[in-house]
């Protein structure tokens, strides 16, 4: 148990490095487009980002979830089956991302018509397609416990490119198509090297097991609801905020939401290696090893969480001033914001460990009752309070979410995720 804590904390540690400085180059982006094109410009892509990514994580249907359920917990090995398989998800997944992209772009241009940037249909369902199938190629080498190299090519290498094409282009002013056409040729470099590097990586295929995608899709789909509902969370109090305010104001709103989100990154972090041994204690009925692996994660999370609130408090206006001088009225926005995520952590890797043990349809449940909370609130208070609206709606909910997940986690599975209780 030591030395797969060890190996958890050490390979986690490594991956929350990639990470970091993955977002510190988005964070990059995101300065060169409101130092150079514009606020305006970033809250467009905002609402781009908003539609393309919210589809293209839900097309998979989620098989991406059910895969690291499938091969997480057991050795790594391909089979041809497998590979069959994860061909024919990349093809569903293409297909319902343009036929939903197509219905979200119509719907809003009959309702309305100024909520959409000015951007021609196409863009929106390339960019859907090209984000489904990142997701599904981060989770399949993540199954396959290849999560370097993954998180290399996808947080480090996307962003790093996407960032030097804007600076070699010189990006015309008040452009938003330029930059998707960047951020789009970023992701296509994610496949590009990742083709590479399997053409040269030898593959040890394993036993084949017939792999019946419609059966798949049935048993995915709980997981399918719970990343649907998880990303509608995120992502309600923008779409009402969007409807109130504008695009600047948007912008605004989501680099703040950002900057809180690495509090909580050190657990996203060692939740990547977590969720497949989760997983493998739960079928092997090891439940002593996975509750004190769950709860020695959570100590060093939380642990590194305070940190980072302290780091927001006392270096939020300098960081929110780099993007442009004005950002810094969003000071307590952040804040609080951080206070959200900082809760998130303490309650630990909720979402993993009831979707590793057979418990998704209850967290689908939870996250449904949190959504509907949320966009309540969002409809409230953003009219009166705009963007501290927004804040407050999303932490509520957020609060909501992992408060009764810990709680159910610990009654009925007996695993406390939180450094709450030492009854571990």
């Amino acid at each position: 148990m030591n030395t797969l804590f060890k190996s958890i904390i050490s390979k986690g540690g490594n991956v929350l490095v990639l990470r970091v400085l993955g977002i510190v180059l988005q964070f990059g982006l995101v300065m060169f487009i409101t130092n150079m094109l514009g606020k305006t410009v970033y809250g467009e892509f905002v609402v781009f980002l908003m539609i393309t990514q919210l589809v293209g994580t839900c097309s998979n249907l989620g098989l991406s979830t059910y895969l690291v359920k499938l091969i997480g917990g057991k050795d790594s090995s391909e089979t041809t089956q497998l590979r069959r398989f994860v061909k024919k998800v990349n093809i569903l997944s293409c297909v319902v991302s343009g036929v939903v992209t197509l219905g979200i772009y119509l719907l809003l241009e009959f309702l309305l018509p100024s909520y959409l940037p000015d951007l021609p249909l196409w863009v929106f369902i390339l960019g859907a397609c090209a984000y489904s199938l990142m997701v599904l190629f981060v989770e399949y080498y993540r199954a396959l416990k290849w999560i370097m190299l993954s998180t290399t090519i996808a947080y480090l290498i996307a962003p790093t490119i996407a960032l030097l094409l804007l600076w070699l282009l010189r990006v015309p002013a008040e452009n938003t198509l330029y930059l998707v056409y960047c951020w789009l040729a970023g992701i296509a470099l994610v496949f590009l090297i990742g083709l590479l590097v399997r053409a040269f990586i030898p593959v040890q295929f394993g036993s084949d097991e017939s792999i019946n995608l419609r059966k798949s899709l049935l048993y995915s789909s709980p997981y399918l609801l719970a990343t649907l509902l998880v990303y509608c969370n995120e992502w309600v109090d923008k779409m009402i905020l969007n409807a109130y305010v504008s695009n600047d104001l948007l912008g605004e709103y989501h680099l703040a939401f950002r900057l809180a989100t690495f509090i909580s990154l050190p657990l996203m972090a060692f939740n990547t290696l977590l969720a497949p041994q989760i997983a493998k204690f739960f079928e092997q009925k090891q439940y002593i090893q996975l509750r004190s692996s769950v709860f020695k994660i959570v100590k060093w999370s939380s642990f590194l969480a305070v940190l980072g609130i302290i780091i927001l408090i006392v270096l939020g206006k300098p960081l929110l001033t780099l993007f442009e001088p004005d950002y810094v009225d969003s000071y307590s926005i952040l804040i609080l914001l951080g206070i959200g995520q900082l809760v998130n952590v303490i309650a630990g890797p909720v979402g993993v460990v009831m979707k590793m043990t057979d418990q998704h349809g209850t967290y689908a449940k939870i996250l449904g009752v949190s959504v509907v909370l949320n966009a309540i609130m969002s409809l409230i208070l953003v009219p009166t309070l705009g963007l501290f609206g927004a804040a407050i709606s999303f932490v509520l909910s957020l609060i909501f979410v992992n408060c009764l997940g810990w709680y159910l986690c610990l009654k009925r599975s007996n695993i406390n995720t939180s450094i709450i209780t030492t009854n571990h």
